[in-house]
Protein backbone atom coordinates (compact mmCIF):
# COMPACT_ATOMS: atom_id res chain seq x y z
CA UNK A 1 0.00 0.00 0.00
CA UNK A 2 1.78 3.29 -0.58
CA UNK A 3 2.25 6.15 1.12
CA UNK A 4 -0.26 9.04 1.16
CA UNK A 5 1.26 12.55 -0.27
CA UNK A 6 1.39 15.54 1.46
CA UNK A 7 -0.03 18.08 0.30
CA UNK A 8 2.35 20.76 1.44
CA UNK A 9 5.25 20.27 -0.97
CA UNK A 10 8.51 19.18 0.75
CA UNK A 11 11.52 21.97 0.84
CA UNK A 12 13.61 22.09 -2.27
CA UNK A 13 17.09 21.34 -1.83
CA UNK A 14 19.20 24.32 -2.02
CA UNK A 15 15.83 26.66 -0.80
CA UNK A 16 17.35 29.80 1.49
CA UNK A 17 16.52 28.58 5.07
CA UNK A 18 14.61 31.58 7.02
CA UNK A 19 16.88 33.73 9.16
CA UNK A 20 17.01 35.07 12.27
CA UNK A 21 15.86 38.81 12.49
CA UNK A 22 18.46 41.19 14.57
CA UNK A 23 16.74 44.54 15.14
CA UNK A 24 18.51 48.08 14.34
CA UNK A 25 17.84 51.32 15.17
CA UNK A 26 17.81 54.19 12.36
CA UNK A 27 21.64 55.34 13.06
CA UNK A 28 23.19 51.49 12.61
CA UNK A 29 20.95 50.88 9.93
CA UNK A 30 22.38 53.93 8.24
CA UNK A 31 26.20 52.92 9.25
CA UNK A 32 24.95 49.66 7.25
CA UNK A 33 24.13 50.91 4.27
CA UNK A 34 26.83 53.75 3.90
CA UNK A 35 29.17 50.33 3.43
CA UNK A 36 27.24 49.41 0.20
CA UNK A 37 27.44 46.20 1.01
CA UNK A 38 24.07 45.78 3.36
CA UNK A 39 22.78 42.59 1.86
CA UNK A 40 26.45 41.13 2.12
CA UNK A 41 26.50 41.47 5.82
CA UNK A 42 23.02 39.88 6.49
CA UNK A 43 23.82 37.21 4.29
CA UNK A 44 26.77 36.16 6.00
CA UNK A 45 25.49 36.57 9.38
CA UNK A 46 22.65 34.77 8.58
CA UNK A 47 19.94 37.03 10.18
CA UNK A 48 17.50 39.49 8.29
CA UNK A 49 18.01 43.08 9.58
CA UNK A 50 14.34 44.57 10.84
CA UNK A 51 13.49 47.97 11.49
CA UNK A 52 10.52 48.74 13.31
CA UNK A 53 8.34 51.53 11.13
CA UNK A 54 9.21 54.17 13.62
CA UNK A 55 12.77 53.32 12.70
CA UNK A 56 12.84 52.98 9.32
CA UNK A 57 11.04 56.54 9.21
CA UNK A 58 14.13 58.33 10.80
CA UNK A 59 16.24 56.77 8.15
CA UNK A 60 17.64 59.82 6.30
CA UNK A 61 20.74 60.23 3.68
CA UNK A 62 24.34 59.54 3.65
CA UNK A 63 26.68 62.34 2.40
CA UNK A 64 28.25 61.56 -0.79
CA UNK A 65 31.32 64.10 -2.54
CA UNK A 66 30.46 65.07 -6.09
CA UNK A 67 32.40 67.04 -7.70
CA UNK A 68 34.18 68.41 -4.61
CA UNK A 69 30.59 69.22 -3.37
CA UNK A 70 29.23 67.44 -0.09
CA UNK A 71 25.45 66.17 -1.43
CA UNK A 72 22.46 64.25 0.29
CA UNK A 73 21.81 60.97 -0.97
CA UNK A 74 18.43 59.37 0.47
CA UNK A 75 18.53 56.22 1.45
CA UNK A 76 16.07 53.52 -0.04
CA UNK A 77 15.32 51.03 1.84
CA UNK A 78 12.90 49.53 -0.62
CA UNK A 79 15.80 48.16 -3.07
CA UNK A 80 16.85 45.27 -0.12
CA UNK A 81 15.17 42.35 -0.44
CA UNK A 82 12.83 40.97 2.75
CA UNK A 83 15.92 38.39 3.02
CA UNK A 84 18.35 40.78 3.48
CA UNK A 85 15.78 43.45 5.15
CA UNK A 86 12.50 44.09 6.28
CA UNK A 87 10.09 46.35 7.88
CA UNK A 88 7.77 45.54 10.81
CA UNK A 89 4.60 47.30 12.59
CA UNK A 90 4.54 47.53 16.41
CA UNK A 91 1.47 45.10 17.82
CA UNK A 92 -1.00 46.15 19.89
CA UNK A 93 0.89 44.43 23.14
CA UNK A 94 3.90 46.47 22.24
CA UNK A 95 2.20 50.11 22.00
CA UNK A 96 2.45 50.58 26.21
CA UNK A 97 6.27 50.61 26.06
CA UNK A 98 6.71 52.18 23.19
CA UNK A 99 4.87 55.54 24.88
CA UNK A 100 6.64 54.57 27.87
CA UNK A 101 10.22 54.41 26.42
CA UNK A 102 9.36 57.12 23.78
CA UNK A 103 9.49 59.77 27.11
CA UNK A 104 13.13 58.74 27.61
CA UNK A 105 14.63 58.06 23.95
CA UNK A 106 13.78 58.63 20.07
CA UNK A 107 10.86 57.30 18.68
CA UNK A 108 12.55 54.92 16.46
CA UNK A 109 14.84 53.65 19.57
CA UNK A 110 11.35 53.71 21.69
CA UNK A 111 9.67 51.26 19.22
CA UNK A 112 12.69 48.97 18.87
CA UNK A 113 13.39 48.60 21.99
CA UNK A 114 9.65 47.50 22.42
CA UNK A 115 9.82 45.13 19.44
CA UNK A 116 12.53 43.71 21.67
CA UNK A 117 11.28 43.33 24.80
CA UNK A 118 7.87 41.67 23.57
CA UNK A 119 9.57 39.38 20.70
CA UNK A 120 12.64 38.34 22.43
CA UNK A 121 14.62 39.60 19.33
CA UNK A 122 18.06 40.68 20.08
CA UNK A 123 19.07 44.23 18.80
CA UNK A 124 21.57 46.56 17.77
CA UNK A 125 22.27 50.24 18.95
CA UNK A 126 25.22 52.53 19.42
CA UNK A 127 23.27 55.10 21.62
CA UNK A 128 24.40 55.38 25.01
CA UNK A 129 20.78 56.09 26.09
CA UNK A 130 19.24 53.48 24.31
CA UNK A 131 22.00 50.72 25.70
CA UNK A 132 20.90 52.03 28.92
CA UNK A 133 17.31 51.99 28.78
CA UNK A 134 17.87 48.24 27.89
CA UNK A 135 20.03 47.43 31.09
CA UNK A 136 17.34 48.56 32.99
CA UNK A 137 14.79 46.01 31.07
CA UNK A 138 17.05 43.37 31.40
CA UNK A 139 17.03 43.25 27.52
CA UNK A 140 20.65 41.03 26.46
CA UNK A 141 23.41 43.66 25.79
CA UNK A 142 22.89 45.26 22.23
CA UNK A 143 25.03 44.64 19.88
CA UNK A 144 26.82 47.40 17.42
CA UNK A 145 27.69 48.62 14.47
CA UNK A 146 31.00 48.21 14.82
CA UNK A 147 30.93 44.96 16.53
CA UNK A 148 28.83 43.76 13.43
CA UNK A 149 31.58 44.90 10.78
CA UNK A 150 34.65 43.18 12.56
CA UNK A 151 32.58 39.62 12.48
CA UNK A 152 31.85 40.41 8.81
CA UNK A 153 35.37 41.58 8.08
CA UNK A 154 36.62 38.26 9.85
CA UNK A 155 34.36 36.04 8.25
CA UNK A 156 34.77 37.75 4.75
CA UNK A 157 38.69 38.02 5.45
CA UNK A 158 38.67 41.52 3.75
CA UNK A 159 42.20 42.56 2.91
CA UNK A 160 43.27 45.52 4.69
CA UNK A 161 42.31 48.02 1.69
CA UNK A 162 38.74 46.62 1.36
CA UNK A 163 38.41 46.92 5.42
CA UNK A 164 39.80 50.62 5.50
CA UNK A 165 37.02 51.30 2.42
CA UNK A 166 34.30 49.80 4.10
CA UNK A 167 35.45 52.11 7.59
CA UNK A 168 35.64 54.87 6.20
CA UNK A 169 32.38 54.66 4.13
CA UNK A 170 30.70 54.83 7.17
CA UNK A 171 33.02 57.87 8.84
CA UNK A 172 32.55 59.60 5.71
CA UNK A 173 28.69 58.74 4.50
CA UNK A 174 26.94 58.14 7.91
CA UNK A 175 29.29 60.87 10.14
CA UNK A 176 29.84 57.75 12.35
CA UNK A 177 32.72 58.45 14.68
CA UNK A 178 32.67 55.67 17.46
CA UNK A 179 32.73 56.37 21.18
CA UNK A 180 35.77 55.48 23.27
CA UNK A 181 33.68 53.21 25.44
CA UNK A 182 33.59 50.98 21.99
CA UNK A 183 34.84 47.43 22.23
CA UNK A 184 35.67 48.29 19.34
CA UNK A 185 37.39 51.52 19.44
CA UNK A 186 40.67 50.46 19.22
CA UNK A 187 40.58 48.05 15.94
CA UNK A 188 38.65 51.14 14.24
CA UNK A 189 41.39 53.66 15.03
CA UNK A 190 44.30 51.07 14.30
CA UNK A 191 42.51 50.72 10.90
CA UNK A 192 40.72 54.44 9.64
CA UNK A 193 43.26 56.86 11.95
CA UNK A 194 46.72 54.96 11.46
CA UNK A 195 48.20 55.71 8.04
CA UNK A 196 49.81 58.28 5.62
CA UNK A 197 48.26 59.87 2.93
CA UNK A 198 49.04 59.45 -0.67
CA UNK A 199 48.59 61.16 -3.58
CA UNK A 200 49.52 59.17 -6.71
CA UNK A 201 51.04 60.98 -9.55
CA UNK A 202 51.08 58.52 -12.42
CA UNK A 203 49.05 54.96 -12.95
CA UNK A 204 51.87 52.94 -11.26
CA UNK A 205 51.07 51.22 -8.00
CA UNK A 206 53.82 51.80 -5.20
CA UNK A 207 55.93 48.87 -4.61
CA UNK A 208 57.41 49.82 -1.28
CA UNK A 209 54.48 51.45 -0.08
CA UNK A 210 54.91 51.64 4.09
CA UNK A 211 51.35 51.66 4.62
CA UNK A 212 50.12 48.10 3.47
CA UNK A 213 46.37 49.56 2.77
CA UNK A 214 47.49 52.19 0.72
CA UNK A 215 49.61 49.54 -0.92
CA UNK A 216 46.85 47.52 -1.63
CA UNK A 217 45.12 50.70 -2.62
CA UNK A 218 43.67 51.48 -6.24
CA UNK A 219 45.86 54.27 -7.90
CA UNK A 220 45.60 57.44 -8.39
CA UNK A 221 43.86 58.24 -5.58
CA UNK A 222 40.39 60.58 -6.59
CA UNK A 223 41.08 64.23 -5.55
CA UNK A 224 37.16 64.02 -4.00
CA UNK A 225 38.84 61.32 -1.88
CA UNK A 226 41.57 63.23 -0.75
CA UNK A 227 39.82 66.22 0.13
CA UNK A 228 36.58 63.82 2.00
CA UNK A 229 39.94 62.59 3.86
CA UNK A 230 41.56 65.61 4.87
CA UNK A 231 38.05 67.17 5.74
CA UNK A 232 36.62 64.32 7.82
CA UNK A 233 40.32 64.55 9.84
CA UNK A 234 40.11 68.10 10.16
CA UNK A 235 40.21 68.12 13.83
CA UNK A 236 43.45 65.94 13.83
CA UNK A 237 45.28 68.75 11.69
CA UNK A 238 43.93 71.62 13.43
CA UNK A 239 42.13 73.13 10.69
CA UNK A 240 39.73 74.44 12.96
CA UNK A 241 36.81 76.24 11.43
CA UNK A 242 38.34 76.15 8.19
CA UNK A 243 37.28 72.85 7.77
CA UNK A 244 36.69 71.24 4.18
CA UNK A 245 38.09 75.03 2.66
CA UNK A 246 41.56 74.44 3.83
CA UNK A 247 40.73 70.51 3.19
CA UNK A 248 40.44 71.40 -0.39
CA UNK A 249 42.81 74.24 -0.45
CA UNK A 250 45.77 71.57 1.15
CA UNK A 251 44.42 69.02 -1.74
CA UNK A 252 44.69 70.99 -4.30
CA UNK A 253 48.59 72.30 -3.20
CA UNK A 254 49.30 68.46 -3.57
CA UNK A 255 48.01 67.95 -6.85
CA UNK A 256 49.38 71.25 -7.93
CA UNK A 257 53.35 70.14 -6.77
CA UNK A 258 55.62 67.61 -7.61
CA UNK A 259 55.97 64.40 -4.98
CA UNK A 260 57.38 65.46 -2.11
CA UNK A 261 58.80 62.06 -1.57
CA UNK A 262 58.46 59.81 -4.20
CA UNK A 263 57.90 55.99 -4.02
CA UNK A 264 57.34 54.80 -7.83
CA UNK A 265 54.97 57.83 -8.93
CA UNK A 266 53.04 58.11 -5.60
CA UNK A 267 53.65 61.25 -3.15
CA UNK A 268 53.61 60.58 0.33
CA UNK A 269 53.39 62.95 3.26
CA UNK A 270 53.12 62.78 6.91
CA UNK A 271 50.33 64.32 9.69
CA UNK A 272 53.09 66.51 10.53
CA UNK A 273 53.06 67.72 7.06
CA UNK A 274 49.68 68.22 6.63
CA UNK A 275 49.03 69.31 10.29
CA UNK A 276 51.73 72.76 9.42
CA UNK A 277 49.84 73.07 5.98
CA UNK A 278 46.27 73.44 8.00
CA UNK A 279 47.85 75.78 10.84
CA UNK A 280 49.13 77.66 7.62
CA UNK A 281 46.06 78.06 6.18
CA UNK A 282 43.99 79.36 9.39
CA UNK A 283 45.81 82.49 9.65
Amino acid sequence: MGHHKSSISPKRRGDPLPRNPLLLDACVAINLAATDHLAHIAQTAEVTFTLARQAAAEVGYLRDLTDGEVTLTPIDLGLYDGAALEITALIPAEYPLYVDLARTVDDGEAATIAVAAERGIPLATDDRKARRVCAELQLAEPMRTLGILHSYADAVRLQPAQLRNLLVKIRDRASFQPPRSDPDHKWWHEIVDNHLFAVCTSNSRPKDCPDQALADACFPLPLSALISEISARRSDYDCGRHGSRSAMRFAGFLYERPPIHDHSGCAYLGPHLSKNYCKMEAR
